[in-house]
Parts: C-alpha cells; structure tokens; sequence
C-alpha cells in the first residue's frame, strides 16, 4: 500500500518539476521580471504556458500580466513566481485573447486575485470560446 502510494506521489510529481524548470523568471528591472515560458507550440507538457509573462512585485502584492494557458499552467506559472516572491498574486491582467492570457483566470481567482481585462480582451475571449 505505502508503495503504491509512493509511486503516484511520484507520478503526479513529476509534470509538475518538468514544468517548473520550463518557466524561468528573468529580471527586467527592480521588482520586474519576465517569466519566459517554452518557444515551442503549445501542448499537453507545457499545460499551455508557450508565452513570456509578466510579473510586477510590489509591497502590497503582485501583478501578474496573462495567467497562463491552463489551470495546471496557472499552478506552474505560481510555483516560477514563487522563486522570486512570497507576495500574493493581487491581480491579473488579460492582455489579449490567445488561451494563455485568459484560461488560467479560474486558479487565480481561487488564489484570491482580481482579474482584469480590456473591453477589446472580453471581446476576443468571447469569439475564441465559441
């Protein structure tokens, strides 16, 4: 039973190192960083994260620019802020309708962060989902 237990810790682990190492957090200026996703098309191994997002730390809290492309997408691209903050994620910005600036909204609302989005942004949202 313990090993059983053991080998699906391990299992449902394992996505979760991979794509942590995927996502690196880059400074651009104090308090700024650019977390750069994979160059590759998005895919099952990238849960969607195939983008350069944006991250503004502040004493208050952080902003995020694009959630990330899934909500596994969301949990990695939190675990890459993580190596640089322990502020919470305050609000997230939508800056366009590609999946990855808007499907991972759903983690961070749960995570207690205000979504926000353009007018032109909902729009866009609106026409991909149908």
């Amino acid at each position: 039973m313990i090993r059983a237990l053991v080998a699906a810790v391990a299992v449902l682990a394992f996505p979760t190192v991979a794509l942590a190492d995927v996502l690196e957090a880059q400074p651009v200026t104090d308090d700024v960083w650019a977390i750069v996703g994979p160059l590759e098309q998005r895919s099952p191994e990238n849960f969607g994260n195939n983008a350069t997002f944006g991250l503004v730390v502040t004493p208050e809290g952080a902003v995020l620019m694009d959630p990330g492309g899934s909500w596994q997408g969301a949990e990695m691209l939190h675990a890459a802020i993580r190596t640089v903050t322990d502020q919470p994620v305050k609000y997230v910005i939508n800056t366009g309708g590609q999946d990855h600036r808007w499907l991972g909204n759903g983690y961070w609302k749960v995570q207690g962060a205000t979504v926000i989005a353009s007018e032109a942004a909902v729009e866009d949202h609106r026409a991909r989902a149908d």
